[in-house]
């Protein structure tokens, strides 16, 4: 029977070939070695290298002001080591390489996840909250209405309704026209 021996990251020794241990991250050099009946003795040593999971860091949670069109170009830095991917949920969805730095995020919040691959994958994730400070826009307001009445209990009056927009599409400005 062969035994093994384990030097550098990971250390141990045993009967057979090793094969199927776990290694811890780094360098580790597994030595065969096999001895036949008579004492005769060969060996043979080679590396198992388990790469370290990337270096990750993501800026804080970022707030901005939406433009008019209710969007916000958001820069930020990730330093890593690895190969970098992004994905954004929420109000923006999307995925690619790199950081996604320099995107186009719509009004809300979304979440973004960084993921640095190198061997092993490191994962973090921060919040863009893009704010919409714009109030909503009323148009055709009518103006002041003056009716005589003789009536006590009040009068029906009629006009035309406003309308409202608002430059953040989907939630529409709430509330009601007073």
């Amino acid at each position: 029977l062969p035994i093994y021996t384990f030097s550098g990251a990971t250390t141990g020794s045993g009967s057979g070939t090793g094969s199927g241990s776990t290694f811890n991250a780094g360098n580790t050099i597994v030595t065969q070695m096999a001895t036949d009946q008579f004492g005769n003795t060969a060996s043979c040593s080679f590396a198992v290298i388990i790469g370290t999971a990337p270096t990750l860091t993501v800026p804080a949670n970022i707030t901005t002001t939406a433009d008019a069109n209710c969007h916000a170009v958001v820069s930020y830095s990730v330093t890593n080591s690895g190969t970098l991917s992004y994905t954004f949920t929420g109000a923006t969805n999307g995925s690619g390489t790199g950081s996604g730095t320099g995107s186009t995020f719509n009004g809300g919040i979304t979440t973004v996840t960084e993921s640095a691959t190198s061997g092993c994958t490191a994962t973090a994730s921060f919040i863009v909250l893009v704010q919409d400070i714009t109030p909503p826009v009323i148009n055709g307001c009518p103006s002041n209405i003056s009716i005589n009445t003789n009536s006590c209990t009040g009068t029906v009056v009629t006009f035309t309704s406003p309308t409202v927009s608002d430059n953040c599409p989907g939630g529409g400005p709430s509330g009601s026209l007073t």
